[in-house]
């Protein structure tokens, strides 16, 4: 008798105990499946970019006219800074041009029709043959789109260890390396610009071009920005170059990529007609300690001036000389300039 009760109160504790983390996890909602917001979930840790903005744009059935897609350098522009246009900011961490029709395909298909605009940031890095593979997308979308996957997270411990994680960093308004609030859009740690300037300028050659080792330009890169383009004839492509540091720059070039930096603009250009080319040296990319987190990524607080180019060259609220419209009619001259 004793024996049964034991067992009756370990099975009522344990529900007991599932069902606070279970309504701890809705509460907090870490990868978006639902729609409330308060002040305790105010920033999301980006643990799983591509996981939580699929989960994002699944689950909250809006619809918008323009997509942004890119790699962590592109997650920090704010979707909200560019005029008359509603974006989707579906931008994450090591995003291979290979991988982007897949994530295009499924964006178009929860927003119900084809995208007026759809916005790129290319990276040098996206030309690597060798780079590490990611996660297969479809299975995030085999993930997300399971009945059941809303409600498995209710029981899941790293939905909870993120819950936890983010009620402190929403208590605590701190952003760490990255965080999203409920709106999609993305903030981050400020650094002291000395510190910023040391570390770009002293981190070894080695080190900072990590992502290009056994680099081998791809072949075939070409034909992927070929097939993203075809599979989307009733879009409007806005493509661009992802800004980075001079030293950054100064050091892929040194290290004799020249070649391929080349090929990857001339390519990007036959593609899309033109691109807005921001890899270069510039105001920003030369005052580095001020406008960069580190050695390739800009503050989110001044991505506005990569949108205000996108939709006006022109633009007087950013530098004169950040951002270069290259076309078959300049490409030639801008890279003979530039060598």
């Amino acid at each position: 008798m004793k024996f049964t009760n034991f067992i009756k109160g370990f099975f009522l504790l344990n529900i007991f105990f599932l069902s606070i983390i279970s309504v701890f996890v809705y509460f907090m909602d870490p990868y978006w499946t639902f729609s409330h917001s308060h002040k305790f979930n105010s920033l999301q840790n980006s643990t799983n970019e591509r996981e939580q903005k699929s989960s994002l744009l699944y689950f909250q059935h809006k619809q918008y006219n323009a997509l942004l897609l890119g790699t962590s350098r592109v997650t920090f522009i704010n979707q909200n800074d560019f005029k008359n246009m509603n974006v989707f900011n579906y931008s994450f961490s090591l995003a291979n041009p290979i991988e982007l029709n897949e994530y295009i395909e499924f964006a178009k298909k929860q927003n119900k029709k084809d995208f007026e605009y759809i916005i790129i940031g290319l990276d040098f890095l996206g030309t690597n043959l060798n780079a590490d593979k990611n996660q297969n997308p479809k299975e995030v979308f085999d993930e997300i789109t399971n009945p059941f996957y809303k409600y498995k997270l209710l029981l899941s411990i790293d939905a909870f260890t993120l819950s936890i994680e983010n009620l402190k960093r929403s208590l605590l308004h701190r952003a760490g390396g990255r965080s999203y609030n409920r709106e999609n859009v993305a903030f981050t740690t400020n650094f002291d610009p000395d510190e910023v300037k040391k570390r770009v300028e002293e981190i070894s050659v080695d080190e900072q071009n990590s992502k290009l080792k056994d680099y081998k330009y791809n072949d075939n890169f070409k034909n992927i920005l070929e097939n993203i383009k075809n599979s989307n004839p009733n879009s409007k492509f806005i493509v661009f170059t992802t800004p980075v540091s001079i030293p950054y720059l100064n050091r892929i070039i040194e290290k004799g990529y020249y070649d391929s930096y080349k090929k990857w603009l001339e390519q990007s250009v036959e593609i899309f007609g033109q691109v807005t080319h921001f890899m270069d040296k510039n105001s920003i990319t030369n005052n580095y300690s001020k406008y960069f987190m580190d050695y390739h990524h800009i503050y989110p607080e001044y991505t506005s001036l990569i949108v205000d180019k996108l939709q006006d060259i022109n633009a007087t609220t950013s530098p004169k000389d950040f951002g270069i419209i290259l076309n078959k009619d300049n490409i030639n001259s801008y890279l003979n300039n530039f060598k």
